[in-house]
């Protein structure tokens, strides 16, 4: 992708935790050519430690915990309210420990991605490294997908894996998926980007694509053209020295014809 997105994403990242993808997500987003930009963030726990990220960029949070209301929908619709401050393209929920109901999707009726720790369709739920591992398999991953009532079901946006090796503990694979989650979150953000700005993105894409493959083409073509005359030097240059042996050979054969006469008219 060779051009800035323009206009970008504007997210909302809902966390749980330590915030580690948030960080992710909050540094790619300091790249002029990445098309989002974080607006705001939301925790259901006032001690998750990404809220800290959330201060270090000055982006604006909420905490908003789910005990606090008398019901599930009750507690759906503050997050509404809280989102309606900030201009919000996409919820992007990274370790993100409730599950949103239809209330919830269909009051937002925009997109929402999540990432979770395993290769989806497999191990929806908790403890996919310890279920990954007891299970025997070469590889794990992370998939990050677009959320609908039921629970890690979405259409999975991208997926990444790591091998699994034969000494592997649960918070070894946890760390090397890590590593990944960082870098899936990045491109699903990208591709959900260019799903929503599909006309400008993708002409431009395409444009920058198109220019390339003819110019490789007409590279290809000139490479061959150069090639061709190359050979046809080279066959030319070949047929005249052939002609020219040729020519030598036949008079060097009467010469030596000559001197063999000459040799035994002497000898006699």
């Amino acid at each position: 992708m060779s051009s800035t997105l323009d206009p970008k994403l504007n997210i909302c990242v809902f966390i749980s935790g330590r915030g580690s993808n948030l960080k992710a997500i909050l540094e790619a987003c300091e790249k002029p050519e990445f098309p989002a930009r974080v607006t705001c963030v939301i925790s259901n726990k006032p001690q998750a430690g990404g809220l800290d990220y959330a201060k270090e960029y000055n982006i604006p949070y909420a905490v908003l915990s789910h005990k606090d209301y008398d019901s599930k929908t009750a507690y759906e619709d503050a997050l509404l309210e809280a989102l309606s401050y900030e201009k919000v393209d996409l919820i992007c929920l990274a370790g993100f420990m409730r599950l949103l109901s239809p209330h919830f999707l269909n009051h937002w009726g925009r997109y929402i991605i999540n990432i979770h720790p395993s290769l989806l369709p497999k191990y929806k739920g908790l403890d996919t490294h310890k279920r990954a591992i007891d299970a025997g398999d070469s590889e794990a991953g992370c998939s990050v997908h677009y959320v609908i009532p039921e629970m890690d079901a979405g259409e999975i946006i991208v997926q990444r894996s790591v091998k699994i090796s034969k000494k592997e503990t649960e918070d070894s694979l946890a760390a090397k998926v890590l590593v990944e989650e960082h870098e899936a979150y990045k491109q699903a953000i990208i591709i959900v980007a260019r799903h929503k700005f599909q006309d400008s993105v993708d002409d431009n894409y395409e444009n920058d694509v198109s220019s390339t493959l003819n110019r490789n083409k007409n590279q290809h073509k000139n490479t061959l053209k150069d090639a061709q005359m190359a050979d046809k030097d080279a066959i030319n240059e070949s047929q005249i020295m052939w002609t020219h042996f040729m020519t030598a050979a036949k008079y060097m054969g009467g010469f030596v014809t000559v001197i063999l006469i000459l040799m035994a008219l002497f000898l006699l």
